[in-house]
């Protein structure tokens, strides 16, 4: 009877959250009360370690669950996607192995339990890089807002932890799969996928990446998500079609704040290599070269005459740079002269702001006509943009 109170409010009547509902749901399903308390134990440990991370990673593990069971196909062989309640789903999925004997519910919380202790150590990772190289490309996840990427990850960490201490190469294979994993990311946020397009892209690649079996045909992504069509290619090989237009798009104006600041994130991490300074890069600020909105009658509508243009290099990759966030706020709409001697004393610990001189230097013989030749001008963006996005596409394209 008390887990029967328990799926629907605690000792307090208050609603709970959905996955403390689902511990009553699953602790129902096995029938020996000593299997029960260990259960218990079991998830309350869980509970204490994610807190209010718990319902995040019960959605990424019923992703891992659906791929490696191969249990949730449609009438047409097709991998079902998760729908508006995945922890309800996961619970069913259990629930039917446990009916007809093809899963042990405490065995498969056992199994839960060691993914926790996994996306536990993960998040740890995402708010802080630990570990050396390894920590520092799973933090790199953190430049992105959204979380389809979690469940992929979530297995490639799993596996790192259970064999880092058995396998020497299972460091290496780790950094080449977060490396790329962090590509392919940035290059659905520049394509713009949608939430649904991504979702669909990841789970595909979680099931290559726990079976090794392409779903021919069992998970119909349209093209272009995959080089040569949506059955052809392993997961996240992305076709010429999407590679050229992540290509172009990073030499356009970037409209949204969340793609700018990845794309600057993932510059100032191309120019400090592995090692990646996370404290300042992370708490920096984006830094518009040309403000936002420069004050009437100053020197940059001189300089950027056409509001046209003026809009285009504004968010231009070649405008932008990290800089501390007190600078930022204190820079402001001012005039370029004060800025560039700002950006002068700053130092080498954000990078991407460190080439406003050579970049001026090098746009003096591309210059326009009444352009100034010792200035933050439209060329000098265009030019600084172009080398800018050549040095991002290099690392994108690149095999880890």
């Amino acid at each position: 009877m008390a887990r029967h109170v328990f799926v629907a409010t605690n000792l307090y009547g208050q609603p709970l959250i959905r996955s403390q509902v689902a511990k009553g749901e699953f602790l129902e399903l096995i029938d020996d009360p000593s299997d029960v308390a260990a259960a218990e134990e079991v998830w309350n440990g869980m509970c204490d370690r994610l807190g209010d991370q718990f319902d995040d990673f019960l959605i990424a593990f019923d992703i891992l669950q659906r791929a490696r069971g191969f249990k949730q196909f449609d009438r047409r062989r097709r991998l079902l996607a998760p729908g508006t309640d995945p922890v309800g789903e996961l619970v069913a999925y259990v629930r039917a192995g446990a009916a007809d004997g093809t899963l042990n519910v405490s065995s498969w919380l056992q199994m839960l339990d060691t993914f926790s202790w996994a996306w536990a150590d993960m998040m740890d990772h995402l708010k802080s890089p630990q570990g050396g190289v390894v920590g520092n490309y799973l933090w790199r996840q953190k430049f992105f807002a959204w979380k389809e990427w979690q469940s992929l990850a979530l297995f490639w960490w799993e596996r790192y932890r259970a064999l880092r201490d058995d396998d020497p190469k299972i460091e290496g294979r780790t950094i080449a799969r977060l490396a790329m994993l962090h590509q392919r990311c940035l290059m659905i946020e520049l394509y713009s996928f949608s939430p649904e397009d991504r979702r669909d892209i990841f789970l595909k690649s979680v099931v290559y990446s726990t079976t090794r079996r392409r779903l021919r045909g069992r998970l119909q992504l349209p093209d272009p998500f995959t080089k040569g069509g949506a059955t052809q290619g392993p997961p996240l090989n992305f076709s010429r079609k999407v590679r050229r237009a992540v290509r172009s798009n990073l030499e356009l104006s970037i409209e949204n704040y969340a793609t700018r600041r990845a794309v600057i994130l993932y510059y100032e991490a191309i120019l400090h290599d592995k090692e990646l300074p996370s404290g300042q890069t992370w708490s920096a600020s984006v830094e518009h070269i040309l403000p936002v909105k420069p004050v009437l009658g100053s020197h940059w509508l001189k300089v950027f005459k056409q509001d046209d243009e003026r809009y285009f290099c504004l968010h231009s990759i070649g405008n932008l740079g990290l800089i501390d966030r007190n600078t930022n706020a204190d820079l402001g709409e001012k005039e370029f002269a004060v800025k560039r001697r700002a950006y002068a004393g700053l130092g080498t610990t954000l990078l991407s702001i460190s080439d406003i001189e050579a970049s001026i230097d090098e746009a003096k013989s591309h210059l326009g006509d009444g352009e100034p030749s010792n200035d933050w001008t439209p060329t000098v963006i265009r030019l600084r943009t172009q080398k800018m996005a050549r040095r991002v596409w290099t690392a994108l394209d690149q095999r880890p």
